[in-house]
């Protein structure tokens, strides 16, 4: 038997678990339309992103292209400055050169047999006139006398390791010496090789294209770099004379060389040095690297003939200009 109390209590359950249920209905209705509203708001949220993602990659691409674009305007703008500097350094040196009045005349050929470096010719011709003029206003050549001279761009065989350039001269007996062609003609004007070079100077391709400064103008040398005019004086001594022939014909030179204590006893030369004038072990270079003529060309530094070279010239019977002796 159910008392009335508790009929009552069933009912007011009832009332609110109908009212729960109902609630419940409402909220998964509004689930139910959320959740059909879901896919959309995906798909619109998903083109957005592959809006912005489409977006990004164009403005990159084309950040790309402008980078590119201005990457290669700035070399082409380098690259025309750079041909310029050259063109101006070019006519700088070939006036320089035209200018060069050299009192024994010389001339220069080339021989390339590689084919890779006639864009070299006017500035090794240029350095080789600045360098004949600075051995040339010491001496006092023969009026008659026209040189000739080979610059050959190849390695030699007979190159050592590191060789910058070798001279190599047209020689001739005389007498019991073996004389250089190029002195010969300077001291006497007479040619007597005709239409034959007086002396092959042989450069080192990869010299020339690492290490050449060839600015002659200039007072200093670039840094890490050697002075082309003073390799070309430098050579251009050996074809004067500064050479020995070791322990076959002997050459002017060797007649002075005093091979126990390695010295040059040439008169002139002792005078100008005011003292012994020392030689490398080679017995055709002189000691310290300091001297135009020395066993090296020294990087980064310009050098200068000087009196003593002068004399040792005067002593292998070079004319030289009186105010020049000592």
């Amino acid at each position: 038997v159910v008392s009335v109390t508790n009929a009552t209590s069933f009912k007011n359950y009832a009332i609110t678990a109908d009212t729960d249920a109902k609630a419940v209905v409402v909220a998964a209705a509004a689930l139910t339309t959320t959740a059909a509203a879901t896919p959309s708001i995906i798909d619109d949220a998903t083109a957005v992103t592959n809006n912005v993602s489409a977006a990004t990659a164009a403005a990159a691409a084309a950040a790309a292209t402008a980078l590119t674009t201005a990457n290669s305007a700035l070399t082409t703008a380098t690259d025309a400055a750079d041909a310029a500097e050259t063109a101006a350094e070019k006519a700088s040196i070939a006036k320089a050169a035209s200018e060069i009045i050299n009192t024994t005349k010389l001339s220069v050929t080339f021989e390339d047999p590689s084919g890779q470096f006639t864009a070299y010719f006017e500035l090794i011709e240029a350095n080789v006139l600045a360098a004949w003029s600075n051995w040339d206003k010491y001496i006092n050549g023969h009026p008659d006398a026209s040189l000739e001279i080979v610059v050959k761009i190849q390695n030699d065989p007979e190159f050592r390791s590191g060789t910058m350039a070798t001279a190599f001269n047209a020689s001739m007996e005389k007498g019991r010496f073996l004389t250089s062609h190029l002195a010969e003609e300077v001291s006497t004007g007479i040619d007597s090789n005709g239409v034959y070079q007086d002396g092959t100077i042989y450069v080192n391709p990869d010299y020339l294209t690492n290490e050449g400064h060839f600015d002659f103008l200039g007072a200093t040398t670039a840094a890490g770099k050697t002075n082309f005019q003073d390799l070309m004086t430098h050579e251009l001594g050996h074809l004067l004379g500064f050479f020995g022939n070791a322990n076959v014909i002997m050459s002017p030179f060797d007649q002075f060389v005093n091979k126990t204590r390695n010295t040059f006893d040439g008169e002139n030369a002792v005078s100008a040095q005011g003292g012994l004038v020392y030689l490398d072990s080679s017995w055709g270079h002189l000691a310290s690297s300091f001297e135009m003529m020395g066993p090296s060309i020294r990087r980064d530094e310009k050098a200068e003939i000087t009196l003593t070279e002068v004399g040792i010239l005067a002593d292998l019977g070079i004319p030289i200009h009186n105010q020049f002796l000592v």
